[in-house]
């Protein structure tokens, strides 16, 4: 409803505005994940295509699957990032 601090940060921030979009698809889950394609019938499977340990969503690329952990600590070399181990899944909109 556009109440919530996430979205103040998206919105607010100077950034282009596909970030901004992409932002605001992975806080909505609207990006094309492996288990939202899944479960649209357009996919055998929902297993990360990368890793084929765990379900795709819009968390587990970014902070849990292995690839996304490298090029996390990655960035973190050229940008000041949380320590990826401090983000949480707590729900959709984590």
């Amino acid at each position: 409803d556009g109440r919530r601090k996430v979205w103040q940060l998206i919105w607010k921030c100077d950034i282009p505005p596909s970030v901004h979009n992409f932002a605001w698809r992975v806080v909505v889950d609207s990006l094309p994940t492996w288990k939202n394609k899944h479960k649209r019938g357009l996919e055998t499977s929902d297993l990360c295509p990368l890793c084929d340990t765990e379900a795709e969503d819009n968390f587990y690329p970014f902070v849990r699957c292995p690839l996304g952990r490298d090029l996390w600590h990655t960035m973190m070399v050229v940008w000041s990032l949380p320590d990826i181990d401090t983000i949480e899944h707590t729900g959709r909109e984590w």
